[in-house]
């Protein structure tokens, strides 16, 4: 399996249609799920038939980008996934997203994955903003997003109806503060 990108403890790869059942592990946890859709679990069905086909038709459309399963280094154990692609409501706009088992919370590894795409977006693709957005109450995630130098650029109601804050950062600020990279 192709790595597109590995960090210190872990590397991602392409989702595929067998990684159906880790998707419908990770969203049936109502606390994984709290900050997306008020912690309603997604249906074997659901990530199947609607989110499976999604995320492989991402692959398609966008060069090197998409939603990417994170592989532990020693383990071999799907932790969740980590994204880099265009936002939904802005296709001119790059998103960066994960999604993580809880008993991989509080390690660092979100930060490490993050951190790994910008590196990625930033220096080899070459792309001029990245953001990211997150529930105003979801503080791990914004604190996340502040960490890894994104500052605050707006709040509004996403397309699927939940208000959010955005955070992103320039290529030139990340160029900036990661100089000697």
């Amino acid at each position: 399996m192709d790595k597109y990108l590995i960090s210190k403890r872990f590397y991602l790869r392409r989702l595929t249609e067998q990684d159906t059942v880790h998707l419908h592990q990770l969203d049936s946890d109502p606390e994984v799920m709290r900050y997306i859709n008020g912690g309603e679990p997604r249906s074997l069905e659901m990530i199947q038939n609607e989110i499976i086909p999604k995320i492989l038709s991402w692959y398609e459309k966008f060069d090197d980008m998409g939603l990417y399963a994170a592989i532990h280094n020693v383990t071999q154990g799907f932790m969740g996934w980590f994204l880099l692609r265009p936002f939904e409501d802005d296709l001119g706009d790059i998103e960066l997203g994960y999604r993580l088992h809880r008993h991989n919370w509080g390690q660092g590894f979100a930060t490490e994955g993050s951190l790994a795409l910008l590196k990625k977006g930033f220096q080899e693709l070459e792309l001029p903003k990245i953001g990211a957005i997150a529930m105003p109450a979801n503080k791990p995630s914004i604190t996340i997003m502040k960490k890894i130098g994104m500052k605050y650029e707006a709040r509004y109601h996403h397309s699927s109806g939940v208000e959010v804050v955005k955070y992103s950062i320039t290529r030139e600020a990340y160029l900036q503060s990661h100089s000697t990279d």
